[in-house]
């Protein structure tokens, strides 16, 4: 065999185990997305990687978002982690929120995430005003 073929195969081989090694990756992310019951097919996983966005931390926020009884979608959860936002922070704060009873919503914290609040401790504050109170 002409060493110009063992080349030419020995770079097709690299590049399918460089494919299988991508594939497997989406693969994964889609598999925690239906675990999670997010809805998210592999094209709208690619394209969230091609927007510089992970995939990955998407789907755990949602599957979070979910667990604990909030309504947040996909694409408010995306739209935040594209802005630079702590989604996982946001999700566990309306969490607290939800569980003392606290009227808060997606939008005003993720506003004053991205003004670079802490919204963990803006739900404290407000617990602890209330407990004031009473």
């Amino acid at each position: 065999m002409p060493l110009f073929t063992k080349i030419l195969l020995f770079l097709l081989a690299l590049y399918a185990v460089y494919f299988l090694w991508i594939m497997v990756r989406y693969l994964r992310t889609w598999a925690a997305a239906r675990k999670a019951k997010a809805p998210l097919g592999l094209a709208a996983i690619i394209r969230m990687r091609w927007r510089h966005v992970d995939p990955g931390e998407v789907v755990e926020a949602y599957g979070l978002a979910r667990q604990a009884g909030l309504d947040a979608t996909v694409d408010q959860i995306e739209l935040h982690v594209t802005k630079g936002g702590s989604v996982l922070r946001v999700i566990e704060a309306l969490r607290l929120a939800t569980t003392t009873k606290i009227r808060l919503n997606w939008p005003d914290l993720c506003q004053r995430d991205l003004a670079g609040e802490d919204v963990i401790q803006v739900v404290q504050k407000r617990i602890e005003a209330l407990e004031k109170r009473v």
